[in-house]
């Protein structure tokens, strides 16, 4: 998936989906959306979030 497209002002848009059955990135209406298995309570999704984005490359 090539991710240049979606950065705008050294910023990328998307929309997080957590406790999900599956952590993935998916290109949806020309949009990014990421699904977390974490659940949204004391910070384990935006420490889930923060990890994937650090293995993308």
């Amino acid at each position: 998936m090539e991710l240049s497209k979606y950065i705008h002002n050294n910023c990328i848009t998307v929309k997080v989906v957590p406790h999900s059955s599956q952590t993935k990135l998916i290109e949806e209406n020309n949009k990014l959306k990421i699904y977390l298995t974490s659940i949204p309570d004391k910070e384990k999704a935006n420490k889930e979030l923060i990890k994937y984005n650090a293995g993308l490359k």
